[in-house]
C-alpha cells in the first residue's frame, strides 16, 4: 500500500506541473493542447488539473483510498466525454490528428475504471480531531 501511495503523489505533482505550464501558457506544456488556445482557456484547464492534482496529493497523502472513487469516478467522466469528442472529430469530420488524442483518452478511461473497480469498497475512515480550533 505505501507503493500506492507514491505513486499517487507523485501523479498527482506530475499533473500540478503540467497545470502550471498550463497556466504560465509554457509551450511544453500547451503544446500538448490539440489546438491553440486563449489565455483564459488555459487558464481554464489548468485550474481543473490543479483539482485534480490537489485530490490525488491529499489522497496519496494521507493514504485515505477511501476518497479514491469519487475522484476516478470525475476522471472517469472526463475520459468519456473527450474520448468521444475527439472520435467524433476523427469520423465525422475527417480530422484524423485527433486520433491520439482519443486514444489517451481511452487510456485515462482505462485507468480510471480500473482505479474506481480497485478502490469503490475500501473504507472511508473519518479523523477526528483531538481538539477544536
Amino acid at each position: 500500500m505505501k507503493n500506492i501511495r507514491y505513486v499517487t503523489v507523485f501523479s498527482g505533482l506530475v499533473i500540478l506541473a503540467i497545470a502550471i505550464g498550463f497556466i504560465l501558457q509554457i509551450p511544453v506544456a500547451t503544446s500538448i493542447w490539440p489546438w491553440p488556445d486563449g489565455r483564459l482557456s488555459y487558464l481554464f484547464i489548468g485550474s481543473i488539473l490543479v483539482a485534480v492534482s490537489a485530490a490525488a496529493i491529499w489522497i496519496g497523502w494521507t493514504g485515505e483510498f477511501g476518497a479514491l472513487p469519487a475522484g476516478s469516478l470525475n476522471i472517469l467522466v472526463i475520459a468519456i466525454t473527450t474520448s468521444i469528442y475527439f472520435f467524433n472529430l476523427t469520423l465525422e469530420k475527417g480530422r484524423p490528428n485527433m486520433i491520439p488524442f482519443g486514444v489517451m483518452g481511452l487510456f485515462s478511461l482505462i485507468a480510471s475504471g480500473a482505479a474506481f473497480l480497485w478502490s469503490r469498497r475500501l473504507p472511508l475512515t473519518t479523523h477526528v480531531p483531538s481538539r477544536c480550533w
